[in-house]
C-alpha cells in the first residue's frame, strides 16, 4: 500500500480526509469544502453528531490536544502571524473548524470569552505522523463504495443515483467515496447531458403529481450538491438500456 513522503505535510481538510477513508489518493485530492464537520467544539460533552466527519474530526482534535506531550503536532499561522509555528495543545483545546467565506480554505479559531476570535490559518500536520497514529490498516469511517458485478440486466429503469454511480465507478471499475465529488459532479454532468440529448430516457414525477412520465431532457433542471443529493434521486430513473448502449466516459 502506498504511503506518503516523510516530507509530505497535508493540510487541516486532507487530514481530516485520511481519518476519515484512510485513502492516499482521496486524502491528496480532496477539497476543503467536500468534507464539512459539525461546527461545534468536540471536547463539549454535549456534542452529540456521530456522522462520519464528525467522529474523525472528533478523533483528529483529540489526538492533538490531550496529554502532556499530544500524539500530533500541527503548525499554523496565528492571528495576523506571517510565519507558521507550532501550535500549542492548550491552544487548540480551545480551537475549532472554521472556513473562509468562498469555502476554498479551512481553517481554526479560537472562540475567547473577551477580545476577538483568533484564526489559525495554513494549518499543516506531517502526513508522515498522521499516517502513523492513525495507520492505514485502522478503522474507516466511510469506506468506498463498489459497484457489485454487472448492472442489473432484468431492470428497465434504474434510479438516476445509480445511473450516476455507474459512471462514477467507470463501470465498476475503480471505488468511488460518497464525498468524492470531483467524481460525482463529472458523472452526473454526464447524466444530465445524455439526457437533454435525448440518448438517456428519463422518468420522474413532477412536483405534485402522483404519477410519473418521460421528461423532457432540455428541460432538465438538475442542480448537483451534496445537500440535494437523496431528494433529487428518490424518483428519476434513466433507461438502463440506454445507459449501457451509449457506454462509459473516459476513467479520470
Amino acid at each position: 500500500m502506498a504511503s506518503p513522503d516523510e516530507s509530505e505535510v497535508w493540510g487541516l481538510h486532507s487530514a481530516l480526509a485520511w481519518v476519515v477513508t484512510r485513502d492516499l489518493d482521496f486524502t491528496r485530492r480532496i477539497q476543503p469544502n467536500w468534507l464539512r464537520p459539525d461546527i461545534s467544539l468536540p471536547s463539549d460533552p454535549q456534542w452529540p453528531s456521530g456522522l462520519d466527519q464528525d467522529v474523525a474530526w472528533r478523533s483528529l482534535h483529540t489526538a492533538c490536544t490531550t496529554t502532556a506531550q499530544p500524539a500530533l503536532s500541527l503548525l499554523g499561522c496565528i492571528g495576523s502571524g506571517r510565519a507558521p509555528e507550532a501550535i500549542p495543545a492548550t491552544l487548540l483545546r480551545h480551537c475549532d473548524w472554521a472556513y473562509s467565506a468562498d469555502r476554498s480554505e479551512a481553517f481554526l479559531t479560537m472562540c475567547c470569552a473577551v477580545g476577538p476570535i483568533v484564526q489559525i490559518r495554513q494549518v499543516r500536520f506531517s502526513a508522515d505522523e498522521l499516517t502513523q497514529w492513525f495507520p492505514a490498516s485502522g478503522q474507516v469511517l466511510t469506506p468506498a463504495m463498489r459497484w457489485e458485478g454487472a448492472p442489473p440486466s432484468d431492470a428497465g429503469y434504474i434510479p438516476l443515483f445509480e445511473a450516476a454511480a455507474w459512471i462514477a465507478t467507470c463501470g465498476g471499475q475503480r471505488p468511488v467515496f460518497p464525498d468524492d465529488l470531483g467524481y460525482w459532479e463529472i458523472a452526473c454532468a454526464d447524466v444530465v447531458r445524455e439526457v437533454a440529448k435525448g440518448r438517456l430516457s428519463l422518468i420522474g414525477r413532477a412536483s405534485g403529481s402522483p404519477l410519473s412520465s418521460v421528461i423532457d431532457g432540455l428541460a432538465l433542471l438538475w442542480h448537483f450538491t451534496s445537500e440535494a443529493r437523496p431528494a433529487l434521486w428518490t424518483s428519476e430513473c434513466v433507461r438502463l438500456e440506454d445507459l449501457i448502449q451509449d457506454g462509459l466516459p473516459d476513467c479520470r
